[in-house]
């Protein structure tokens, strides 16, 4: 029959367990981490290049009807 192992020795293992993973990595995965933040528009501008618009775009909010 096993003895049960010490707090001591699960502590031990368990962080050896986690310096492993740390030092393992894919240099793929290593370079997409690497890359740059998602970069903020606003909407009007990100409809105007998905839908290829050139005018510019009013985007003072509320339309002024006469």
């Amino acid at each position: 029959m096993q003895e049960k192992r010490s707090r001591k020795e699960q502590r031990r293992d368990r962080q050896q367990h986690y310096e492993e993973l740390e030092s393992r990595h894919d240099a793929k995965a290593l370079e997409r981490f690497k890359r740059p933040a998602y970069q903020s528009v606003s909407v009007a501008e990100y409809l105007a290049k998905k839908y290829d618009i050139t005018a510019e775009v009013d985007t003072g909010g509320q339309g002024h009807f006469d």
